[in-house]
């Protein structure tokens, strides 16, 4: 696809869909990089200790595939609810 200006430095950016394939996805900044491997941070469950709250989350090692605008489409391990 060419895309022409109507003026000079004028131009359209556009996505074109050229698949119906459903995939995973989150934002770019979402994927961790650590010893050459990828990951993402799953909530696992609300946790008090020594009487002060916090948020527990596990690494879960994925595989990156297509990075675009800013979300990279994600293979997570077979198993894994994403919901």
């Amino acid at each position: 696809m060419r895309l022409f200006p109507k003026q000079s430095g004028m131009y359209l950016h556009t996505i074109v869909e050229t698949s119906g394939k459903i995939v995973t996805f989150l934002p770019s900044e979402a994927v961790v990089r650590f010893d050459d491997m990828d990951y993402i941070f799953s909530y696992e469950k609300e946790k008090k200790e020594d009487g002060k709250p916090f948020t527990e989350n596990r690494m879960v090692e994925v595989k990156k595939e297509v990075v675009d605008g800013g979300y990279t489409e994600i293979i997570v391990p077979e198993g894994f609810n994403i919901k």
